[in-house]
């Protein structure tokens, strides 16, 4: 963008404000760990690699992948992640809310206005920005309990420390233990 170019705005104006910008953003990349850690347990479960899994799940939605989380969990008669899994679902129709709808003024019957985030799958009822705070509670209780069936099923995973850091890249010795605190994810060489 050059300096002669104007600077262009959304075509609504955002009344949200910084901390629940930042309570979206938190609840955003706190369910990023939800969606990560369900590929991994199917894919322990399922007794596969990661590439096999993301052929499996192809471009299957959240709800589709946490359900086959949830068979296998069945399978494995693993009860308590059944329980998460099953736990999930509202929280699965807050994310999509939250990711797809568009937030503005609630204008109720009343006169009264209040910020909220309004969906065309479920018009008529708003996640107003007064939820987020509970909404980020929900997602940090599955990130937390998808990680408690993780370690439980992996416990090579365990390192001892909560929260961990998660670290991924090619980084520079793939037997190198980047220290207690870590989880670490060797990927490869990423292209620019």
């Amino acid at each position: 963008m050059s300096d002669s170019e104007p600077v262009k705005t959304p075509e609504f104006s955002v009344p949200l404000t910084k901390e629940d910008l930042a309570q979206l953003g938190q609840f955003n990349a706190i369910w990023s760990q939800v969606d990560f850690l369900v590929t991994v347990l199917i894919g322990k479960l399922a007794n596969t690699d990661m590439e096999n899994v993301l052929t499996m799940t192809g471009s299957a939605t959240a709800a589709p992948r946490i359900a086959m989380l949830k068979r296998f969990a069945e399978k494995a008669k693993d009860a308590e992640l059944v329980a998460v899994c099953k736990g999930m679902g509202k929280l699965i129709g807050s994310r999509n809310h939250l990711s797809h709808g568009v937030w503005g003024w609630y204008w109720g019957a009343d006169g009264s206005r209040k910020v909220g985030c309004q969906y065309h799958l479920v018009s008529g009822k708003p996640i107003f920005a007064s939820d987020l705070s509970m909404l980020m509670l929900t997602v940090t209780g599955a990130s937390h309990d998808l990680g408690n069936a993780m370690r439980r099923i992996m416990p090579e995973l365990d390192r001892g420390h909560r929260p961990q850091q998660f670290l991924f890249g090619p980084g520079d010795d793939p037997n190198n233990d980047p220290g207690p605190g870590y989880t670490k994810i060797r990927t490869g060489p990423v292209g620019t």
